[in-house]
């Protein structure tokens, strides 16, 4: 007997989403209504975390100090 598991999509930004699959994340990114494509990432541990979240973890340098 084959058991669905359900997708989950989880937002990155306006156009892309991802869910979390067997072995890694589907990416799925849509360009306007009426083109989308999908792609397979492979990740065993699900390692990948929110990339946005990381770098609002992070505290911002201010560019000047660098001059």
């Amino acid at each position: 007997m084959r058991t669905r598991l359900p997708w989950q999509w989880e937002a990155l930004d306006d156009e892309t989403s991802r869910a979390k699959v067997i072995g890694g994340w589907v990416l799925c990114h849509k360009t306007g209504s009426k083109s989308e494509s999908m792609v397979f990432i492979q990740d065993k541990e699900h390692a990948w975390g929110f990339p946005i979240a990381r770098a609002e973890a992070e505290p911002k340098k201010s560019i000047a100090q660098d001059f």
